[in-house]
């Protein structure tokens, strides 16, 4: 499937088709995780959200939680890997993807908080570490204590 999109969205849209009851969270989950590959938010957020009724995993939420951030919607990033931590308190990710959000919203302090969070979680996150030092410095230029 590596790079090949198309053709795995062609592959998990004939497998849907095929697929019993039990079997469609899955294969709408996997889907959408390709169209997230792709950047194709729109698709990705249809096929996660398609069914209330299927069970999301962490990674699912993360993956959701991203796309709200890469749309603007930062409140549903929040509320999604708020939701995602509550599943797996110890992913590192999760806090530093959800200090994104907070940044994003010009929330630094929740931000800083969470970017701590991932960085005590996981001290060689380099990603944290350094989204951790651009919204000190934003702190810094606005002049905010938020």
């Amino acid at each position: 499937m590596k790079g090949n999109y198309d053709q795995a969205i062609d592959d998990l849209t004939t497998a849907l088709k095929l697929t019993g009851r039990e079997g469609r969270c899955s294969v709408r989950h996997r889907r959408g995780e390709v169209y997230h590959l792709k950047g194709d938010w729109d698709k990705a957020l249809e096929d996660f959200t398609a069914d209330e009724t299927c069970f999301w995993n962490s990674q699912d939420k993360l993956i959701v939680g991203h796309i709200w951030i890469t749309k603007g919607h930062y409140d549903g990033a929040i509320r999604t890997i708020s939701d995602s931590i509550r599943s797996d308190p110890g992913n590192a990710t999760a806090f530093c993807i959800r200090g994104l959000a907070w940044a994003n919203k010009g929330i630094y302090y929740k931000a800083i908080a969470d970017f701590d969070m991932a960085i005590a979680i996981n001290p060689n996150l380099t990603q944290a570490i350094s989204m951790r030092n651009k919204v000190l410095e934003q702190q810094k230029k606005t002049g905010t204590g938020q």
